[in-house]
């Protein structure tokens, strides 16, 4: 377990791969409504069902994340959308974390930090372009990704890149 505060500055982004299309969308809910119904701990099973739904709000999405930096509870929001590769590709965004799926069948209110994972963010005001350039069902064929993070991160997070670099 690490929580957001306990991550260096600089590792505070999340990690964005992939889109989810749809259809992959109706198999992990399924997925996880299997897995629910199968639970032995009732309440196990109810809060699972409260928070999967094909049909998600229509500023919900669905994307694969690589490595949660922390364990990231719901409601945590994220200001900025970045391509690591690009430093000048920097977008303002408002996106919010929803709810996570774990192992393709386990909803949960939180990511687990260091998984791959499926994250449901909420973008009110619109899908940034640089998540919207992702690939769709790629099945993790490569690491490239989109960061999300706060604002006051962005400079510490650049820095680390320009030095790992």
């Amino acid at each position: 377990m690490r929580t957001i505060a306990e991550t260096p500055q600089h590792d505070r982004y999340l990690m964005v791969a992939e889109r989810i299309s749809p259809n992959a969308w109706r198999s992990v809910c399924e997925s996880v409504s299997d897995h629910a119904a199968k639970a032995s701990a009732p309440n196990s099973v109810k809060h699972a069902l409260s928070l999967i739904d094909s049909h998600l709000p229509p500023t919900s999405f669905p994307f694969v994340v690589l490595f949660s930096y922390a364990d990231i509870p719901a409601n945590t929001p994220w200001n900025i959308a970045f391509d690591p590769m690009k430093p000048s590709s920097i977008e303002a965004t408002n996106a919010v974390f929803r709810f996570g799926v774990f192992w393709q069948r386990i909803a949960q209110p939180s990511l687990e930090h260091g998984h791959h994972q499926i994250a449901v963010i909420d973008f009110p005001d619109g899908v940034p372009e640089l998540l919207s350039s992702l690939p769709v069902d790629a099945n993790r064929q490569t690491y490239d990704y989109i960061g999300l993070c706060d604002a006051k991160d962005l400079r510490a997070i650049q820095t680390r890149h320009e030095s790992v670099a």
